[in-house]
């Protein structure tokens, strides 16, 4: 979606594990995509806003592979490829992944829905 000053505004993203829909509001585009529930479940953090309301929140973890399982026709069919997708496509700093819960990326990996590196 363009501007009239020819910026493009990026769609806030959320995933869910009913159908994927897309909402065009006067405050931009909120997509909704689909994943397995077995996915949806892993690494769900609770989290309170300040006036108390509960709210679910994908830890780093969670939102990074969900990014890998909804993006497309992507192949990472070696460890050098997702380097390349983290730093090339996504520039993730790969500096940031040494503190990550791996036990997260594990529950991912055995649900299958994406070529295990």
């Amino acid at each position: 979606m363009l501007s009239i000053l020819g910026e493009y505004r990026r769609p806030v993203t959320s995933i869910t594990s009913r159908r994927s829909k897309n909402y065009d509001t006067p405050f931009g585009r909120f997509a909704y995509l689909h994943v397995p529930q077995e996915v949806f479940r892993i690494g769900i953090q609770m989290e309170a806003a300040d006036d108390g309301t509960a709210f679910l929140m994908a830890g780093p973890e969670k939102a990074l592979l969900h990014k890998i399982l909804v993006t497309r026709n992507l192949r990472l069919g070696s460890l050098q490829a997702l380097a390349s997708f983290l730093e090339e496509d996504l520039r993730v700093d790969i500096d940031m992944l040494l503190g990550w819960n791996l036990a997260i990326v594990d529950q991912y990996k055995s649900c299958g829905h994406k070529v295990a590196i």
